[in-house]
């Protein structure tokens, strides 16, 4: 396209312009002082500043791009303890359920397994998990296009945990909170840092268990991260850390729709009781994951920074999950609910490299901030996809049909085992990239952002597909190829006053298909254009920041539980608005309203549905958030949160909308010395509503009223 070519000429032009020029450099006073990231940075409540957009501390309102962080502080205050949580401050963010196992949202009406990236300290994570807060310092969340320097095609968001650090000091934290439904949660921080022999070592640990508010759905994790901070030298810093981590959750089939005349355009969702449970009692899901990191820094001069980071995550899941095909009479005055069991064995291996210089220099008068890298990864993914059949004829092995009100279950461990085997493969994706981004500022009042990202990717495939019928082998497919592409981004910031600031930005994606699709799939392609202002009134008591985006994506390919995939395009457009506002002292006040008008552009199912036209599931046009935290000076505080999610579909057929709800939060804290007293309200209002479940088939009852005491204790 003219815009790829357009800044390929730019970044090259750029490059070769610095190169000549640094030497000659006449501005020793710019230094690299303001692009060291001060770890932990204590900022409170309201962050000024994101590392993910650029891969540089950017003042948020300097980003050509929507970016929204929360800090500690805040999902803290909202007793947050997974991912999930802490992105319900966002706007534009509609969170769901990952059958009760995983995070999982949309973001601009784009779903997050199929088009969103989640990062640790700016590396890659999969997305198949819960992410813990308890090592969380801020959770940055950056809207659009970023493939341009994580590739990936993160076409409608990027979300970055970034971790806590080493400190040099001495400290030791815990915390422990318990509530509703048996819910129980600890943690521990502990730090030991000596400034003058130059290291700090960091240990974070977490275990938690619940019952969970629906039957038959226990589930515990726990989790340990060790970190070290090394000044090996006056310009070398090497940072390490190593997180284990393991999960064990009941997956959660959700409630079955009701199809009481049979026609599939046609469900209701039942009357029965919202703990009632349908799976078997044999369901499990089990994760390990070890994520390894080494970065070193080494500070050539004021102006000239070299940064090496190593990764590692292997992630390990093994599940069996119940999923629901609906609820149907049964000819004899019951109505009978059809199941059958997915069965994964997955192991999920990453392993990468980011070689990166950043430079601050002037050329023709411009100051330049420069970061230049290339990054080398490797993803491989062995996994084992089998299903237990439903028994649709009596003395036939499989999965037991239930009674939608009485779910007496008669399934046997050894039916339960009855697996059928669907798919096996082994696919690996590598990756050589270079980018490069220039934040050029041209005059006090305008800066440029011009960026981009080459993938040269190699995707090896090979899989093994089975006769359901028998379980036999029914054939194999050995592939390669290769995807060479250019991700650019063009952006630009105008400041007419110091406390306001017009941006527009415009980039393009490509990347190749997941490895649960398979190399026949064809490469998938995203732009969007985005422009805002955003702004700071009253000395900074007041920020208000307004997007307007749009965004499209094609030939993205959506996987489905036997391996296959459906191929669609979509478009998606609207308007993002978000206020932090300081109106009285030590009262912070966080409100965000999105409107999101998404479609299918074109989605064909199996050949035979053609749902053009309709809307995305869980992509509602209306998304409303408003939090508030007051401190007093006995020490005492309290927060009230408001959310609106309006209606949405649960599936890409629009044959059945859920109706658009509201709940409220609200919590209370006292602070003695070093320590923290706090009570947690959750949906006082004990709203009901429903979210993701499988398919067109089923819903997961969202969370009722629950209400959490928690105390944390520092030394």
């Amino acid at each position: 396209m003219n815009l790829t070519r357009f800044i390929s000429g730019l970044l090259l032009m750029i490059s070769v312009t610095q190169v000549f020029v640094f030497a000659q450099d006449t501005h020793p006073e710019m230094t690299l002082v303001d692009s060291v990231v001060v770890t932990e940075q204590k900022e409170g409540k309201i962050a000024t500043y994101n590392l993910t957009a650029t891969k540089l501390p950017v003042p948020n309102r300097l980003t050509p791009a929507s970016v929204s962080v929360v800090t500690q502080a805040v999902f803290n205050a909202q007793n947050s303890t997974v991912l999930g949580d802490a992105l319900r401050n966002i706007s534009g963010i509609n969170v769901q359920s990952g059958n009760g196992v995983y995070d999982y949202f949309t973001i601009r009406g784009f779903n997050s397994l199929d088009n969103g990236l989640v990062l640790t300290n700016g590396t890659a994570e999969p997305e198949v998990t819960f992410y813990n807060l308890y090592n969380i310092e801020r959770v940055e969340v950056l809207k659009g296009p970023v493939a341009f320097l994580y590739g990936a095609n993160p076409l409608s968001g990027t979300v970055n945990l970034v971790r806590k650090q080493p400190q040099f000091s001495q400290f030791a934290r815990s915390g422990v909170s318990y509530g509703s439904f048996n819910s129980f949660r600890g943690t521990f921080d502990s730090n030991y840092g000596n400034a003058d022999r130059g290291y700090a070592f960091r240990v974070n640990g977490l275990y938690q268990q619940s019952d969970f508010h629906r039957d038959d759905k226990e589930n515990d994790s726990y989790a340990v991260n060790p970190s070290l901070t090394w000044l090996i030298s006056d310009r070398i810093t090497l940072h390490a850390d190593y997180e284990f981590a393991t999960s064990n959750y009941s997956p959660d089939a959700g409630l079955p729709l009701l199809f009481a005349t049979g026609n599939p355009a046609d469900p209701q969702i039942p009357d029965v009781p919202v703990e009632e449970a349908y799976e078997t009692p044999f369901d499990f899901s089990e994760q390990k994951i070890n994520r390894a990191k080494a970065n070193l820094t080494y500070s050539i001069s004021p102006q000239v920074l070299l940064r090496n980071k190593f990764y590692f995550t292997k992630l390990d899941w093994q599940s069996k999950g119940t999923l629901l095909n609906g609820a149907y009479p049964d000819g004899f005055g019951g109505t009978t609910v059809i199941r059958f069991v997915n069965s994964l064995d997955d192991v999920q291996k990453m392993i990468g490299n980011q070689l990166e210089l950043q430079a601050n220099f002037y050329t023709a008068g411009a100051k330049h901030r420069l970061l230049a890298g290339v990054e080398f990864s490797r993803l491989q993914d062995e996994f084992r996809l089998g299903f237990v059949p439903p028994v649709l004829q009596p003395g036939f092995p499989g999965i037991s049909p239930v009674s939608l009100n009485d779910p007496a279950d008669a399934t046997t461990e050894d039916m339960f085992n009855f697996v059928i085997p669907n798919l096996d493969a082994d696919a690996s994706i590598t990756n050589i990239a270079p980018y490069l981004i220039d934040q050029i500022t041209v005059f006090q009042q305008l800066q440029v952002f011009l960026g981009g990202r080459f993938d040269n990717i190699s995707y090896d495939d090979n899989r093994t597909f089975y006769d359901v019928t028998s379980g036999q082998p029914a054939g194999t497919l050995v592939e390669e190829k290769d995807f060479n592409r250019l991700n650019p981004l063009a952006g630009l910031v105008y400041s007419p006053r110091e406390n306001v600031s017009l941006y527009g930005s415009m980039g393009s994606a490509f990347a190749p298909p997941s490895t649960q699709i398979g190399i026949s799939a064809d490469a998938e392609e995203s732009n969007q254009i985005e422009f805002g202002l955003k702004s700071e009134l009253a000395n900074g008591r007041l920020r208000a920041n307004v997007a307007y985006f749009d965004l499209r994506k094609d030939d993205f390919a959506i996987p489905q539980g036997d391996g296959t995939a459906i191929v669609a395009d979509q478009r998606s457009k609207g308007v993002e608005l978000e206020i932090i506002a300081e109106p009285l002292q030590d009262l912070v006040l966080f409100a965000n309203y999105a409107f999101t008008d998404a479609e299918l552009t074109k989605f064909v199912k199996n050949d035979v549905f053609d749902y053009s036209g309709n809307r995305p599931a869980f992509a509602p046009e209306h998304l409303l958030n408003i939090f508030a935290i007051k401190d007093f000076a006995n020490g005492f505080g309290v927060n009230a949160g408001l959310r609106f999610i309006g209606s949405q579909f649960i599936d890409e057929d629009n044959a059945l909308e859920l109706d658009g709800y509201t709940t409220i939060d609200a919590g209370i804290f006292y602070r003695l010395n070093n320590a923290r007293l706090g009570v947690n309200l959750k949906n006082i209002a004990g709203t009901e509503y429903f979210t993701r479940g499988y398919d067109s088939y089923s819903i997961i009852p969202g969370n009722p009223f629950a209400a959490y005491g928690s105390i944390e204790i520092g030394l």
